[in-house]
């Protein structure tokens, strides 16, 4: 998010805990704020690529029954040059450039999202079950699908694939993982290996 947009949110008093205020023109209602979900993809992807790595709560861990709290680069790296040389590869969109971006590829939402896909999580199970890779790699695999959906849900415009009423049930659902996803990020520690 750029200086404007933190400028205009602390003049709000918005931040992480507080994100609405009383709506100017209607007292009676709350004027919301949220980043840009394609900017915070490639915030997330830009901490995990410079080795940053990410600690799930405890409760999340449990709930989603993971062999591990870590998330971090080092599966994504080692699938990356698993599958380099390959003619069908496992994460087809998955490339160098997406790991270790220039200047002007950390600006593209689509290597952030060639990262948090389907196809990498998929490459990474395969990696475990297939090339003996640590279980911890599944932690960073469910992580990445999480992330994935979280893009899906909030970027859609599609009322079948948007957060729409069409379908009860799937609409329950989609409330149901944002509620969760919410409590993960607000939970998640991100740092230093270590630290």
């Amino acid at each position: 998010m750029g200086s404007p947009n933190r400028a205009m949110w602390k003049s709000f008093g918005v931040d992480q805990n507080k994100t609405s205020v009383p709506h100017p023109a209607k007292p009676d209602r709350q004027l919301y704020f949220m980043p840009e979900v394609p900017h915070l993809v490639k915030k997330l992807k830009s901490a995990l690529v410079r080795g940053q790595v990410f600690i799930i709560p405890e409760d999340v861990v449990n709930r989603e029954n993971l062999p591990s709290n870590e998330v971090s680069v080092v599966p994504i790296k080692d699938l990356l040059t698993f599958q380099e040389g390959m003619a069908l590869k496992i994460a087809p969109h998955l490339s160098a450039a997406a790991i270790e971006p220039s200047h002007f590829d950390k600006m593209k939402v689509g290597l952030a999202l060639n990262v948090f896909s389907k196809a990498t999580s998929a490459g990474l199970k395969y990696m475990v079950q297939q090339e003996n890779r640590p279980l911890s790699y599944l932690t960073t695999a469910w992580f990445l699908e999480q992330v994935d959906r979280w893009f899906d849900l909030m970027s859609s415009r599609h009322p079948i694939t948007a957060l729409s009423r069409l379908k009860m049930e799937e609409y329950q659902k989609a409330i149901t993982f944002l509620q969760n996803i919410v409590h993960l990020f607000r939970g998640i520690k991100i740092g230093q290996k270590g630290g």
